[in-house]
């Protein structure tokens, strides 16, 4: 291939990739997708960032001989209904490969590594997990894994046949005192090379990758809300149901929606729950996306739950200030959806669902409920803004 024709190549791919994002900005005001001002204005947004993110994937993270760990699902990469107490990891690797991942992570609440053969909205599901607690971990929070190969002593977990990717899920439920931990990733073999220069066929590569993974984000996500929906309690949660993996974690999920006017409040009474990890998010329709997270309280775990002296929480779901800690904040919005997580769970929850009048909130609310000044709001705030500034700004 010449000069010319390999910048030829790369032109017609780029403008290949415009005509496609520009055709997605036209699908996403169809009526399939939310509608309205406030939804076209964030579905933009959603596009925006899937772009950036979806270029950045496929240029800066897509070598398997050279693997690096990218933060993704953070405030701004938002996708598929991240949790706000995760710091989400990619990388990509090669089956046939071997990779180290170590590092230290003292300052979490754990990490469950996950070998994926691929993304779920790419029509990939099959993964292995491996949770930190059956891993042997420093005291002083340090630790090495291999993944691949043959099965050896110390930590080590099995490659898929078809492994295209490296995820791990940090957890943190103490955002007052909890840091962002130290990972990284190395394939066996290549500690002491470095890459190749980019090739065209390299560049277009990526860029029809990274075409095609946006897409498939965009649609699959408001496919499968549009679908969950239908099954989803409006101001409800339905009954929990456990997600099978690989590793010895429990995990649930729960949802529901919620359909609220201005003064009204959803009241969810939750009892008989005790687990390692409990989480609630308030979810955008369409976009799955939580909202502002650093500055608004759209999602709530157990160490930011106040627990009532019958041992219930409360939790009150609403678009104003109630002046109650257990506070789930809507921004305002009329609709939208609420996911509630749980690990290691002794037992299914049960949540009790009421509308009331945010004015009754008191009558209604048991005498032990925890009420917040707006000076106390305002630490609750901050405590937000610096944990998750810390963890995902760059």
């Amino acid at each position: 291939m010449t000069d010319g024709e390999a910048r030829e190549k790369l032109r017609a791919t780029w403008a290949a990739f415009c005509d496609r994002m520009k055709a997605l900005g036209d699908r996403i005001l169809e009526d399939d997708f939310p509608q309205g001002d406030l939804a076209a204005a964030e579905g933009f947004r959603h596009l925006a960032r899937m772009t950036n993110l979806g270029l950045t994937l496929a240029y800066e993270y897509d070598d398997p001989d050279f693997p690096l760990f990218l933060r993704n699902n953070d405030d701004v990469t938002q996708w598929g209904g991240p949790n706000a107490d995760n710091t989400y990891l990619y990388a990509r690797v090669d089956p046939s490969s071997v990779y180290r991942v170590y590092g230290n992570a003292k300052s979490t609440s754990g990490f469950i590594v996950t070998v994926r053969d691929g993304f779920m909205h790419t029509g990939h599901e099959k993964a292995e997990d491996l949770s930190s607690t059956e891993m042997h971990i420093e005291y002083d929070g340090s630790f090495e894994l291999t993944i691949g190969g043959q099965e050896r002593d110390g930590n080590w977990m099995p490659m898929m046949p078809d492994a295209q990717q490296i995820g791990v899920r940090i957890y943190f439920d103490d955002w007052e005192h909890q840091s962002p931990p130290e990972f990284h990733i190395v394939r066996v073999g290549s500690e002491t090379e470095a890459p190749p220069l980019l090739t065209v066929e390299r560049s277009a590569r990526a860029i029809e990758h990274a075409a095609t993974w946006i897409e498939k984000n965009l649609l699959f996500w408001n496919e499968w809300l549009a679908f969950r929906m239908q099954f989803l309690p409006v101001n409800g949660i339905s009954p929990p149901m456990e997600v099978p993996g690989g590793s010895n974690e429990v995990i649930t999920y729960a949802g529901g929606r919620f359909q609220l006017e201005d003064d009204e409040a959803l009241v969810l009474s939750i009892s008989g729950l005790t687990a390692d990890y409990i989480g609630l998010v308030y979810y955008t329709e369409g976009w799955f996306e939580t909202g502002n997270m650093t500055s608004r309280t759209s999602s709530l775990n157990q160490n930011q739950i106040h627990v009532d002296d019958d041992g219930g929480r409360r939790i009150v779901v609403c678009g104003c200030d109630p002046g109650v800690m257990n506070w789930l904040d809507t921004e305002g919005r009329p609709t939208g959806l609420i996911a509630m997580r749980t690990v290691n769970g002794d037992a299914m929850p049960e949540v009790a669902p009421r509308v009331v009048p945010v004015k009754d909130l008191e009558s209604v609310l048991p005498p032990s409920t925890k009420w917040m000044s707006v000076e106390d709001r305002a630490v609750q705030r901050r405590i937000r803004r610096e944990h998750l500034g810390d963890r995902f700004h760059r």
